[in-house]
């Protein structure tokens, strides 16, 4: 009989059942079981031709010059990633904001993810100062952010304020009022923030990175959908922000390279925007007797919507919405470390709208058509 293998509590952590888990496997299977699902749930940037062109392009470059084909498949770069990419990033940055920036600010990693999970690990845990938990300052935040610690009780957050707007929007805003814990080891915000799409202002930033100074730990920003790059922010009234108390995260993976898992440690937005004006305006008409309410799009290309009336947990819509051929992700898992329940975590629900209008068009009369039955 075989000798079934112990795990580590590691091991236990990395091998149980999670909502991620389930929602992985329901992305990764969802067109092979069904190819006319409408796949509204995954964050894949839509394809673009110029785009795709240019990246041929350039492999096919470096393919046909052996010293670059060489250097890319046939040599072990430095703990840190490649100087010279290292050099030229640091160097747009300096030129294109002004920061104080060399090499030796920047780190190449295989994926943002893993960057996040790098950074996270080495500040919080269990420690020679007992337990440090990762801060998020408002939730919801992004869902594969809960299962990077190796410890348990990783993070802790703080409910944002409900800010209703006109048109039948909302936002989630920064409550300055919130306390910071105790074993707090950093702060963590992503911008623009998946799943809601939120942008924190350049003053919620500051503010954040002066709490965090103030209490002697870093603030990191994950800019994954962000600026520098691939600047999905649409309003003028942001800007990328970074200082020395600040880990910035980018990545490859929304420029149009997710299977190249490019991420960056750092210790024309109007075809997007338009996309997103359509999504909104879709969803009104086919929610327009149902209680709702859009968190204003200000990045990313999620819609993040509020259900207040919502019957059932934000996990039972997402299952009869994808018996009906509609994939979307729900709302309970990126509200991560919350100390008491909150009716609103589970009222939410995500839906991408890097689709086509067709696909946009369908996908809001599914909705709209489950959500009435309910």
């Amino acid at each position: 009989m075989k000798t079934p293998i112990k795990l580590s509590q590691y091991g236990q952590h990395y091998s149980s059942d999670s909502g991620i888990v389930e929602l992985m496997d329901d992305l990764g299977s969802a067109l092979r079981d069904n190819p006319q699902m409408l796949m509204m749930a995954g964050g894949t940037p839509a394809r673009i031709p110029a785009a795709e062109q240019l990246f041929q392009t350039t492999l096919q470059q470096l393919a046909a010059d052996p010293a670059s084909t060489q250097a890319l498949l046939g040599r072990y770069q430095g703990p840190k990633g490649d100087l010279a990419v290292r050099e030229l990033l640091a160097t747009q940055l300096r030129e294109d904001y002004g920061w104080d920036l060399t090499a030796d600010n920047i780190a190449l990693t295989n994926g943002g993810q893993s960057a996040f999970s790098i950074v996270a690990n080495m500040l919080a845990g269990e420690g020679s100062n007992g337990s440090k938990r990762i801060h998020f300052p408002l939730v919801p935040e992004y869902l594969g952010y809960a299962d990077v610690g190796i410890s348990k009780n990783f993070f802790s957050s703080a409910r944002p304020q409900l800010q209703l707007l006109d048109d039948g929007l909302f936002k989630y805003t920064l409550d300055r009022s919130a306390v910071i814990p105790q074993d707090a080891a950093a702060l963590c915000i992503s911008r623009p923030t998946n799943p809601s799409g939120n942008v924190l202002t350049d003053d919620e930033v500051r503010f954040l990175d002066g709490a965090a100074r103030a209490r002697g730990i870093p603030l990191i920003v994950d800019a994954a959908y962000g600026l520098p790059f691939p600047a999905l922010q649409y309003g003028d009234d942001t800007s990328a922000y970074w200082s020395d108390n600040v880990i910035l995260l980018l990545s490859l993976s929304k420029v149009g390279m997710p299977g190249t898992r490019s991420g960056f440690l750092v210790a024309a937005a109007d075809l997007i925007e338009a996309k997103a004006l359509k999504a909104v305006a879709l969803l009104r008409e086919a929610l327009r007797d149902i209680p709702c309410h859009i968190h204003k799009p200000e990045g990313a290309f999620f819609l993040w919507l509020w259900l207040p009336s919502l019957p059932v947990r934000s996990e039972q819509l997402y299952r009869q919405l994808k018996h009906h051929g509609l994939l979307v992700i729900p709302g309970e898992n990126s509200f991560i470390g919350l100390a008491e329940p909150w009716d609103h975590s589970h009222q939410c629900i995500r839906l991408s709208y890097a689709v086509d209008d067709a696909m946009l068009a369908q996908a809001a009369a599914v909705l709209g058509s489950t959500l009435k039955k309910l």
